[in-house]
């Protein structure tokens, strides 16, 4: 029974060449599309989800009521102890200060690193990380001791195995001025964690140093993150809720009314886009919720295509369906067969599936810059969703095909009567199957324009500075004399035309926020501003407009005569920048001087509002040279670079960027998302353009008479093609109805996340629905033209 049935299968199945491949091909690339989306939505979802304590472990974060959406992923240095001490529902707290960037020095080499991070010896009791040597109680209980990953261990020592515990007690140099003993090794950090950390410092290191006033309740400290681990069965809402009054109790009552401290779940870290992370990479929940939307769509356009297709064929095996249901065979029988079919095709598209998946997922995956686990092709939740979503395809696919075919009427299938049989559906079910299609295609088209789009908007707004030709170099920590002295020679080389010392570029990922006001301001608590630490030189080096009063010069001393931005003098209510040159604004706990007015410059991304802004001179904080370079010498003049700079710190890496790329990474995420977009798109409109051909085929089979008729009649090859065309046009425009609204309000949303973004305008639109009838009728082209070259004697011979 069971061999008959696959024989019979697989003679139908070869019977029809062309509309088996296309069942086969886009089966196997809608299960593909699928099974590579949910391996990406997995791999998202399961970030920091293997820590035991997970559930109750909470992030402190700050509100800043002062501007509207102003949250931080931090909150002030003494607020996790006082947590602890006044509230009982709390376990144990733990700190992290991520200072991201260093030097290691291991006897005379030298190793570049970018996960270093201060932690307290509670971070091991919160957190699961495995430990390979050491005592994870006492590693970090002493100042000046350091915890390495497994794998930084063998780079610094060579150590492997059970040889790791040699590495205990060995001594490592940190940016030429700390040592640090060697006191516990950790297996690597798993990839699926936002605590990239690879180098954990003693956090008593800082306390010990007195270079920071960690009893200090106003400043705010970007590198530092406080957690929580609240008792089992504490309310984390209830806790949240009593907070204010902890702000009141130890900050001044202006102060404490400016803020909110917010306990964020640790389950949330990776999610949330108003606090960040140590990772730097944030993934929506809406993101993944839409990505996830893409994959369904894809495999139910796979699972229409096949429908279509094989509705298609409908009339060629109805005389089939009534001789045999004539001999006596039941209804039972042919829809096991018909199954049996879609089954037999599923899993030939689940082995087409596979390889395209084998070949093509890690492709994506470095596209998205995430990791690929070794023996990834071997993971179980991987077979099993590949056989899971083969028997739902098979299920979706087959079941109306074999209903309508095992339903024929016998004696009107072998009298060739199929066409007028209520059984055989007619167009109207098809119809609304390719609405859903390209439903589903003008949604990616229109949401691929509209993030590639803002992309390119990103890239060529004006933002009030110079991104071009600018070369910045990394200053090592501590070293603000040499700096000065690889500026003065920079200066010299032919082909750079400016060079200034700074803090950071006008627009960065890191920032320095401090306070100011001004006299009449009627704000006792001042206002947040963006600091912006330089040199003289800093705004010819940018090529900032400067538009009243003067430059900074050598003699200004730190905050003494400062430059502002319009922003500050929208604050002051002043209209022209003349006014406020000589005003009085006080920063901190002094007083400056304006000494001049620079034109607006975005300090952040486009995601942010341009905001109040103080540049002024202070060498000290130097942490990057910025050079304005002829760029068709930037080879010889960033050799020339090397050496100065290796002149003047011997013991550091040189390292540079273009400020064009830096700034372009800020919108590295929508970059990613423009190309996942286009990728799925390219497959939605293959997968769409077989349902089309589907579509046209049962058409063409149905209207083979009316064809011939009209031929006869004179109808010319245009006409006939337009014909099946018009059909195709009015699906399309209805589809395109039903899109654009839908597409909007999700992309008007999208927009929402950037200050400055394009307008949503009926271009993009019409772009997307132009675009789909073009594919649509270069896809349609071939069937039709095949059916209205047709001789209309073979067509109208049964007649």
């Amino acid at each position: 029974m069971i061999k008959n049935l696959l024989t019979l299968t697989m003679r139908n199945l070869l019977r029809n060449k062309v509309s088996t491949l296309l069942n086969l091909f886009g089966l196997g690339l809608g299960i593909a599309s699928s099974l590579m989306i949910l391996m990406i939505v997995r791999y998202e979802l399961s970030f920091d989800t293997f820590h035991e304590k997970g559930d109750r472990i909470y992030r402190i974060t700050t509100q800043l009521l002062e501007q509207e959406g102003s949250y931080i992923g931090t909150a002030s240095f003494p607020a996790a102890d006082a947590i602890l001490q006044e509230f009982p529902q709390v376990e144990s707290k733990s700190a992290v200060y991520y200072k991201r960037l260093g030097t290691m020095k291991v006897e005379d080499q030298l190793f570049k690193e970018e996960h270093i991070a201060y932690v307290e010896p509670s971070f091991f009791d919160l957190f699961d990380f495995a430990w390979v040597a050491g005592d994870p109680a006492t590693a970090l209980k002493d100042p000046y001791a350091v915890v390495l990953t497994e794998s930084v261990a063998q780079r610094y020592f060579g150590a492997k195995g059970a040889d790791l515990e040699g590495a205990l007690g060995e001594m490592v140099l940190m940016d030429n001025e700390s040592s640090f003993r060697v006191t516990g090794i950790v297996k690597d950090f798993p990839t699926h964690t936002d605590f990239p950390f690879e180098i954990l410092l003693s956090y008593r290191t800082i306390l010990s140093r007195d270079e920071i006033d960690t009893d200090n309740w106003i400043n705010l400290f970007g590198s530092l993150n406080q957690f929580l681990l609240l008792k089992e069965g504490a309310d984390a809402q209830e806790l949240e809720a009593q907070l204010p009054g902890l702000l009141t109790k130890y900050m001044p009552a202006e102060e404490a009314a400016q803020r909110l401290l917010l306990l964020q779940p640790l389950a949330e870290m990776h999610y949330d886009d108003r606090f960040g992370n140590f990772s730097r990479r944030v993934v929506t929940q809406g993101t993944l919720i839409s990505l996830s939307l893409v994959g369904v769509f894809l495999l139910l356009t796979a699972c229409i295509n096949f429908i279509n297709l094989t509705t298609a064929q409908a009339v060629k095996r109805a005389k089939e369906v009534g001789v045999r249901k004539v001999l006596g065979a039941p209804r039972s029988h042919l829809v096991r067969q018909f199954m049996g079919e879609t089954l037999l095709l599923a899993s030939f598209a689940m082995m087409l599936a596979a390889l395209l998946t084998i070949s093509f997922f890690p492709s994506v995956m470095n596209i998205l810059e995430l990791p690929v686990a070794k023996n990834w092709m071997l993971d179980p939740t991987l077979i099993q969703s590949l056989v899971l979503i083969t028997l739902l395809v098979s299920v979706l696919a087959g079941l109306y095909p074999a209903l309508i075919l095992s339903g024929f009427q016998p004696i009107k299938t072998i009298k060739g009567k199929i066409l007028q049989s209520p059984g055989s559906g007619g167009l109207s079910f098809r119809r609304g199957l390719i609405v859903f299609q390209f439903f589903i295609t003008q949604v990616l088209l229109i949401g691929t324009l509209v993030v590639v789009k803002q992309l390119d908007y990103s890239r060529s707004l004006p933002l009030g500075f110079a991104k071009e030709a600018i070369v910045t170099v990394r200053i090592p920590q501590g070293e603000s004399y040499n700096a000065q002295a690889l500026r003065n020679q920079v200066q010299q080389l032919p082909g750079v035309q400016q060079v200034a010392l700074s803090g950071f570029s006008p627009s960065s990922a890191s920032n320095w926020e401090g306070s100011y006001n001004f006299a009449g301001s009627g704000n006792d608590n001042g206002y947040t501003v963006v600091m912006r630490p330089a040199t003289p030189g800093y705004l010819d080096t940018f090529r900032m407009k400067l538009l009243a009063g003067r430059d900074m010069v050598e003699t200004d001393s730190l905050f003494s005569q400062v430059l502002v931005n319009q922003a500050v003098l929208r604050q002051m209510g002043l209209q022209d920048p003349e006014e406020a040159i000589g005003a009085r604004i006080q920063v901190f706990d002094g007083e400056a001087t304006i000494a001049g007015v620079v034109e607006d410059f975005h300090t952040h991304s486009l995601r942010e509002a341009i905001r109040p802004t103080l540049i002024f001179n202070d060498p000290g904080a130097a942490r990057m040279l910025a050079m304005n370079i002829n760029m068709q010498a930037k080879d010889a003049i960033l050799s020339q670079v090397v050496d100065l700079f290796k002149g003047q710190f011997p013991d550091s890496f040189f390292e540079y960027a273009y400020l064009d790329e830096t700034i372009a990474a800020f919108y590295r995420e929508e970059e990613k998302l423009s190309q996942l977009f286009m990728i799925f798109s390219g497959m939605a409109i293959v997968i769409g353009c077989l349902g089309v051909y589907g579509l046209i085929s049962f058409m063409a089979v149905q209207r083979t008479k009316e064809v011939g008729v009209r031929k006869v009649l004179g109808a010319s090859l245009g006409h006939i093609v337009f014909l099946f065309s018009k059909e195709l046009l009015v699906l399309i425009l209805f589809a395109f109805a039903l899109a654009a609204p839908l597409a909007w309000f999700v992309m008007n949303g999208w927009l929402q996340r950037f200050q400055y973004h394009i307008p949503l305008g009926a271009d993009l639109f019409l772009l997307a629905v132009g675009a789909t009838i073009l594919i649509t009728l270069l896809t349609v082209g071939y069937r039709s033209i095949s059916a209205a070259l047709v001789n209309p004697v073979d067509s109208l011979r049964s007649e």
